[in-house]
C-alpha cells in the first residue's frame, strides 16, 4: 500500500512538473500594454500576458530617461528607461534562446512616448540603446509623441516611427513606420453606444 501511494505521489509529481514546463504564454498578436509603468509589475505583466506591443512614456530630466505620464517631479532612479524595460527586456530575451515568446515569430513593439523635446530627448534614447543591441535585433522600436521624423529616419540604428495618417502614401515603407496612429474621436463621431 506504501508503495502504490507513494508511487503515485511521484508520478503525480513529475506530470505536474512536465506540465509547467512544456506550458506555453498564450501570445497576442494585436495586445497592446498603454501605460504599462502604472502597473504593479511594468513588462513582466505584459509578457507574461502574452502581450506584443508595450508603451512606455519617457521624459528626458537631467540627462537621464525617465518613466511616467506626467512630468516626474521626483526623479527616482528606480523608473528609467534602462531600469524598467530595457535592461529586464534584454535580460528576458537571453535567457528565452534569444526569443521574447518560445516559438513566436511576429513582431514585438516598444513604443517610447517622447513627452520632453523631441530631438533631445531622441539623442538620449539613440545612446541608451546602444547599451541593448540585443532589443534592437529582437523588437520593432518605434517612437511616438514628440518626435523629429527626419532625425529617427537618419539615424543609424533601425528604430522606427509612429505614424499619422496624412503620412500614408508617402515615401516612407514600413521598416521606418511600422506603426500608424490616430486619435480615435477625431476621426468618427460614434461614442460607443447606439
Amino acid at each position: 500500500m506504501f508503495f502504490n501511494s507513494y508511487f503515485l505521489k511521484q508520478l503525480f509529481f513529475i506530470f505536474l512538473i512536465f506540465t509547467c514546463a512544456s506550458s506555453q504564454i498564450k501570445v497576442w498578436d494585436a495586445a497592446h500594454a498603454h501605460n504599462d509603468y502604472e502597473n504593479k509589475r511594468p513588462l513582466i505583466d505584459a509578457l507574461e500576458n502574452g502581450f506584443t506591443s508595450i508603451e512606455v512614456d519617457v521624459h528626458l530630466k537631467k540627462g537621464q530617461l525617465f518613466i511616467s505620464h506626467n512630468t516626474p517631479i521626483r526623479l527616482d532612479t528606480s523608473k528609467t528607461l534602462a531600469s524598467l524595460y530595457l535592461s529586464p527586456l534584454s535580460h528576458h530575451i537571453n535567457n528565452n534562446n534569444g526569443e521574447i515568446y518560445k516559438g513566436y515569430k511576429g513582431k514585438f513593439y516598444l513604443m517610447l512616448d517622447i513627452k520632453t523635446d523631441a530631438t533631445q530627448t531622441f539623442k538620449a534614447i539613440e545612446k541608451e540603446m546602444l547599451r541593448f543591441p540585443l532589443i534592437l535585433e529582437k523588437t520593432q522600436v518605434f517612437i511616438s509623441g514628440n518626435r523629429n521624423y527626419h532625425q529617427i529616419i537618419e539615424s543609424k540604428l533601425s528604430i522606427g516611427v509612429d505614424g499619422r495618417l496624412s503620412d500614408l502614401g508617402q515615401v516612407c515603407n514600413s521598416k521606418y513606420m511600422p506603426v500608424v496612429s490616430a486619435n480615435y474621436k477625431g476621426l468618427f463621431k460614434w461614442n460607443g453606444k447606439k
